[in-house]
C-alpha cells in the first residue's frame, strides 16, 4: 500500500502500449492444429487420408516466426552471442505459447536433425531449418538440406536465416537469386512481409509433388546493447 501511494504521488503516468507484437501476448486457449486429410493419391500412401497442414495455420506459424525480428529489435541483450541452437529455443517459445496440437502439449519440437517440426499422429507437416548466413553457398546448401529431410507429404516448410556482422542488405538482395538458382526452383511467390521471401520447390526425388518454403531473415545482434 505504501508503494502503491508513493507512485500515486509521483504522479507519472503509465499507458498500455498498443504496439505490442503477437509473440508478446498469447492467446487464453492456444490455437489447436488439426490438419485436413486429403482422399490417398500416392501409391505409399494407400493405407489411410493423407493429412496436411492448412494454408490459414501455416500463415499464422509464419506470422508468429517473422514476428521475431521485432522482439530482437526491441530486446536485442537476449539474442546477443546466441548460436544456432539457442536462437532456435527462442523460436519455439512463441510457437509452443500460441499452438497445441491434438496430443501434445509442446506441438513443436527440436529434436532429430530437423530444427523445427510438428508432427500430427507421427507424420511430419512442417519443417523449419535454421541457419547462419555465410553467402550464396550456405543458403544453397541450406535448401538441399531442408529438401532431403522432406517426404512427399511435406508441402510446408521454412528457412530462419539468421545474419550477424555481415551487410544485411547484401543478404537480402541475393536471396531471390540464390532460390531461384537452385535445380528444384519452381518459381518466387508473393509474400508481403519484409525481411522474408517465399518460393516454391519440387521434390528432389517426386517430380509430381512441390513444397511452399518461405525463407525469413533476421539480424542478430552482434554487440552486446550500450549500457
Amino acid at each position: 500500500m505504501a508503494d502503491r501511494m508513493l507512485t500515486e504521488a509521483i504522479g507519472v503516468p503509465v499507458k498500455r502500449r498498443t504496439d505490442l507484437v503477437a509473440t508478446s501476448s498469447f492467446p487464453l486457449e492456444r490455437k489447436r492444429i488439426v490438419p485436413p486429410s486429403l482422399p490417398p493419391n500416392h501409391g505409399a500412401n494407400a493405407s489411410g487420408p493423407e493429412a496436411v497442414l492448412g494454408s490459414e495455420i501455416y500463415e499464422d506459424i509464419i506470422d508468429t516466426l517473422a514476428d521475431m525480428s521485432l522482439v530482437m529489435e526491441r530486446c536485442p541483450s537476449a539474442f546477443y552471442g546466441q548460436n544456432e541452437e539457442s536462437l532456435r529455443m527462442q523460436f519455439l517459445i512463441p510457437l509452443n505459447g500460441t499452438f497445441t496440437g491434438q496430443a501434445s502439449g509442446e506441438t513443436f519440437n527440436g529434436s532429430g536433425k530437423t530444427d523445427i517440426m510438428i508432427k500430427h499422429e507421427g507424420r511430419i507437416l512442417f519443417v523449419a531449418e535454421c541457419k547462419f548466413w555465410k553467402g550464396p553457398k550456405s543458403l544453397h546448401d541450406t535448401i538441399d538440406q531442408l529438401l532431403g529431410y522432406l517426404t512427399y507429404r511435406e508441402t510446408k516448410a521454412a528457412i530462419l536465416l539468421f545474419n550477424r556482422g555481415r551487410d544485411f542488405s547484401a543478404l537480402l538482395s541475393k536471396v531471390p537469386e540464390t532460390a531461384q538458382s537452385h535445380p528444384q526452383f519452381v518459381r518466387m511467390e508473393k509474400y508481403d512481409r519484409s525481411p522474408g521471401f517465399r518460393c516454391i520447390l519440387r521434390h528432389p526425388r517426386d517430380t509430381g509433388r512441390f513444397t511452399t518454403v518461405t525463407i525469413l531473415a533476421f539480424d542478430v545482434p552482434q554487440e552486446p546493447p550500450a549500457a
